[in-house]
């Protein structure tokens, strides 16, 4: 099942504490943090064979933001199931070396 969680919290110093809460239960393929106005909009995706992350996740969001005193404006999470490979081809950029000037085509 692939998830897609976005929220968005003030201050955004209290984002990362809540992203690092996440990542400690399940691996997350994928992070956007957008500071703004003292504000954090922030994207998660991971992939769970288990839909119970779907209440963890979001227990763990707004648990966090009521402990440290944060507003919470937007919690919003995305669940479907799919077929893919997880992988973020921009990585290899940084693997493979001597490939500035080309584009990678994954067929």
């Amino acid at each position: 099942i692939f998830y897609e969680v976005e929220f968005i919290v003030e201050p955004f110093e209290i984002a990362q504490e809540i992203i690092n809460k996440i990542a400690n239960v399940i691996p997350i393929h994928f992070i956007s943090i957008k500071a703004k106005e003292g504000k954090a909009k922030c994207i998660l995706k991971f992939t769970s064979r288990d839909p119970g992350f779907f209440f963890e996740v979001r227990n763990t969001i707004l648990r966090e933001a009521k402990k440290n005193g944060a507003k919470l404006s937007f919690l919003n999470i995305n669940q479907e199931e799919a077929k893919f490979v997880p992988l973020d081809l921009s990585l290899l950029k940084e693997v493979i070396k001597g490939v500035e000037g080309y584009e990678l085509v994954w067929e």
